[in-house]
């Protein structure tokens, strides 16, 4: 939420702008930039809420300068060894789990390859179609050979009617 120009900002948004963007109201948005500094020209509340900040901000600042204490040398010995006591998996189920996702992805195109290559006689095809001309005997299905399946479709056409 923005102010517009010209408009008065509340203390809680004048609150809630120097938590975001600290006491620098430099770094605040152009369009509060404006009413937040009229609100510090006129409110208590809001020069104590700019001063609350500005001794935050300080205290990061100071934070970053701060010198770390070296390690010592059995800490740092202690840290490198952590990798070497750490077993490391490198047989064939850890490379096998990494590879789960690209390997199920080609098992599924090889089997929709497969079942595509077996299922070219059509049955399976009027079937999904819902094709009433397959009659199921011992858990088999047999339709019509192609020979008459061919000729059903073509005695459909009359000579005449724009087909050769």
């Amino acid at each position: 939420m923005t102010n517009k120009p010209g408009t008065k900002l509340t203390v809680a948004r004048f609150g809630e702008l120097s938590a975001a963007y600290g006491s620098d109201l430099n770094h605040w948005p152009a369009s509060e930039r404006e009413a937040g500094l009229e609100l510090v020209r006129t409110s208590d509340a809001a020069r104590t809420l700019l001063g609350e900040e500005r001794d935050l901000d300080r205290a990061l600042a100071g934070a970053a300068n701060v010198d770390l204490v070296p390690l010592s040398p059995d800490l740092e010995r202690r840290l490198a060894e952590i990798p070497l006591r750490i077993a490391q998996s490198s047989g064939w189920p850890a490379r096998l789990f990494r590879l789960w996702v690209p390997l199920a992805w080609s098992a599924a195109a090889a089997l929709g390859v497969v079942l595509g290559v077996y299922s070219t006689d059509g049955d399976s095809i009027a079937v999904v179609l819902g094709d009433d001309s397959i009659e199921s005997t011992a858990g088999r299905s047999s339709a019509a050979s192609s020979d008459e399946t061919f000729s059903l479709a073509m005695g459909d056409l009359e000579p005449g009617d724009g087909n050769p």
